[in-house]
């Protein structure tokens, strides 16, 4: 995010908290749970230009002063009490849920030492494979890629299609990062899957995670256990991370039924709730999640598309970095809903 984007975003945001939206927000929607979701926390040493290629992991002193500021105005609770608001209609004011999805290592090496402190729980929704093989998630893979190749320029092909990027600064990087992303989410499964293999054949290095480790490094198997040991409840973000709309019946059932009984046999407890990666889901994704066992899904909608009782269409809120302090507050009330942008996806890497 550049310091225009920046400015912007704050600018807006304080007219928004002068206007008293926020206030008006909250009596309005303060009945509806607020889940709030993180997908990393960064120790500080991330480069500062790490943000013109991704905003997923938050800087930890803005982390713990967004968990105050929740704490001090919503009563935090886990997400099975979530559930109970939601299936019985028992609405109350100022319920908040916290959530993270993907599993990176920096949840347990920076994130949960500052929920511990503040008492607060907290949900984390494991990508099985992603564990499984110590591999970056392929929207991270592509990142990664593109950030760090030697080369100056790569030529991709898919359905016809055929795209040259340039990556000769950080500007033009950052640019292919995002088209690149853009261009790997349109396409089907198996197309996919051979343009991702086209880019790591002409970029990939198996060292490129350990020069930004704390962005891109994922959990260990026994690093995800000693968080479920110490009250990190785990959830499903499936096997394998893929828009769930986009499979067949076979597949959906497999990644969500495969998933959760691979983290049970590893954790040796229950696995009741699923986050849909990428917020990716269709009519018959909750049926399958029910089916498969699970008490509730997640999806990354900032409001609800559906019955807000439905358990299996939980809208979220995600925090992405760099985001000013005011346009959180902003968020979290859920003023945008008031001027008509309370209704958007989050990220689409989620």
């Amino acid at each position: 995010m550049s310091a225009w984007q920046n400015a912007r975003l704050a600018g807006g945001a304080a007219v928004m908290r002068a206007m008293g939206l926020p206030r008006i927000a909250r009596r309005r929607y303060d009945w509806y749970p607020l889940v709030v979701t993180y997908h990393g926390v960064h120790d500080g040493s991330l480069a500062d230009d790490h943000a013109r290629f991704s905003t997923k992991h938050v800087g930890v002193d803005e982390f713990r002063r967004q968990l105050e500021w929740l704490r001090r105005h919503y009563e935090i609770v886990p997400l099975s009490e979530i559930e109970s608001i939601l299936r019985e209609g028992r609405w109350r004011r100022g319920v908040a849920a916290i959530t993270f999805d993907d599993g990176y290592e920096n949840n347990l090496t920076v994130a949960w030492p500052v929920l511990k402190a503040l008492g607060l729980p907290a949900t984390l929704f494991v990508t099985v494979e992603v564990v499984d093989r110590r591999r970056p998630y392929d929207h991270d893979r592509i990142e990664l890629s593109l950030r760090y190749a030697s080369a100056r320029r790569i030529d991709l092909e898919a359905g016809g299609a055929r795209r040259t990027f340039e990556l000769c600064d950080d500007a033009t990087r950052a640019a292919a990062v995002y088209a690149a992303k853009a261009w790997y989410a349109s396409l089907p499964a198996d197309k996919a899957a051979r343009w991702l293999d086209q880019l790591m054949a002409q970029c990939w290095q198996d060292d490129f995670v350990d020069r930004c480790p704390v962005a891109y490094r994922p959990l260990t198997w026994p690093q995800v256990r000693r968080l479920s040991d110490e009250g990190f409840e785990i959830g499903s973000h499936t096997l394998s991370h893929p828009h769930l709309a986009r499979v067949d019946d076979a597949r959906l059932r497999r990644e969500l039924t495969e998933s959760r009984a691979v983290l049970e046999a590893k954790l040796g407890r229950p696995v009741l709730r699923v986050s849909y990666p990428y917020g990716s889901v269709d009519a018959r994704t909750p049926r399958a999640a029910a089916e498969a066992g699970y008490a509730s899904g997640y999806t990354t909608r900032t409001w609800w598309t559906t019955d807000p009782r439905d358990a299996y269409r939980v809208a979220r809120i995600s925090v992405g970095a760099g985001q000013p302090f005011g346009l959180f507050v902003v968020a979290m009330t859920r003023a945008l809903q008031l001027v008509g942008l309370g209704g958007r996806s989050a990220s689409s890497s989620s």
